[in-house]
């Protein structure tokens, strides 16, 4: 089932005449602007904005004193002395009050701006369409802006790009573009994201793992080396004396029903239910379900799992990530 699934549901995604676009729905963007704006946000995120270059990007995580995630972002300078942040919808709100909460003693301003959409964008030859169309150049930078539009090379196995546009652009944008890709919902975005280990964090989920627990250091979204931010004592205990003991797994099935974010998830063993990890996030591709778990570091590849909540389907592990 898993091989003929995502065989049949890739050659879908990536085989196309055309590049595949999808407006973003679920990403929101913050700017924190200011004189004092990268010392205060070196004592608040996890990723150290003094190795991060103009026309590049990086992620990073915004944790409470227990090192606790509070959200999960990308971040780049903005070119008008401000820093933007890409972060989930749902996030918006706890973590503008967390970054707001100290700054009333440093020159920093904190907005959510919401006239702006965000589009996503991969496929064949979806590199090539976006330098002809807008006349740039990938080969040195991997954030780029060009008059109101602002792009975004994403590095991963399978390169992705991400545009965004002020609301008075955009009836510009999709008049002479959207004709030229093929439209697709944003769970294709979410899907490749978590085939390739990116934790995906919603409100539900907030202030209840590390880290490190969510593949984090693989993105480079952690510093141990810059000095002090928040959780950052606690974070250093759990990697240098090795006390982490959870991981991120894919786990699918055939069912009718979506797992609920934060649901528990329980390992079949001699017929009993163990409860083993927690449901980060999920997608429903019609009947078939990819989960993205945190659980414990060893898990048996035989191994079986529920859901609760969904009775009628077991789960299977698909993937060491």
């Amino acid at each position: 089932m898993e091989k003929n699934f995502f065989s049949y549901y890739f050659n879908k995604l990536f085989y196309h005449t055309k590049p595949i676009l999808m407006n973003l729905k679920n990403i929101s963007i913050t700017f924190i602007s200011g004189k004092d704006r990268k010392e205060y946000l070196q004592n608040q995120f996890t990723n150290d904005l003094n190795i991060l270059k103009k026309n590049k990007y990086s992620y990073g995580t915004c944790c409470n004193i227990k090192g606790k995630i509070i959200s999960i972002f990308l971040i780049f300078d903005y070119f008008n002395n401000s820093y933007a942040c890409l972060h989930r919808n749902s996030i918006s709100k706890i973590q503008f009050d967390e970054i707001k909460k100290y700054s009333e003693f440093s020159k920093v301003d904190i907005l959510i701006k919401k006239k702006i959409k965000i589009f996503g964008i991969f496929g064949k030859k979806s590199k090539t369409l976006l330098e002809k169309c807008f006349k740039i150049s990938f080969n040195k930078f991997n954030v780029i802006k060009k008059n109101n539009f602002i792009f975004l090379k994403i590095d991963n196995e399978i390169e992705r790009f991400i545009i965004i546009v002020s609301n008075k652009e955009v009836d510009f944008f999709k008049k002479k573009f959207f004709k030229k890709f093929k439209i697709k919902k944003c769970i294709a975005w979410d899907f490749i994201s978590m085939k390739f280990g990116f934790p995906i964090l919603e409100i539900e989920n907030c202030k209840k793992f590390n880290p490190i627990s969510l593949n984090l250091e693989k993105f480079n979204a952690l510093s141990f080396n810059k000095g002090c931010y928040k959780g950052q004592e606690i974070l250093s205990k759990i990697k240098y004396k090795n006390f982490n003991k959870k991981k991120i797994f894919l786990i699918y099935s055939i069912s009718k029903k979506k797992p609920i974010i934060g649901s528990r998830v329980f390992k079949i063993l001699n017929n009993d239910l163990i409860f083993f990890g927690t449901v980060l996030f999920s997608i429903k591709i019609k009947n078939f379900v990819l989960v993205q778990c945190i659980f414990n570091n060893f898990v048996d590849e035989k191994v079986l799992f529920k859901i609760e909540n969904i009775k009628k389907s077991i789960f299977f592990l698909k993937n060491f990530i």
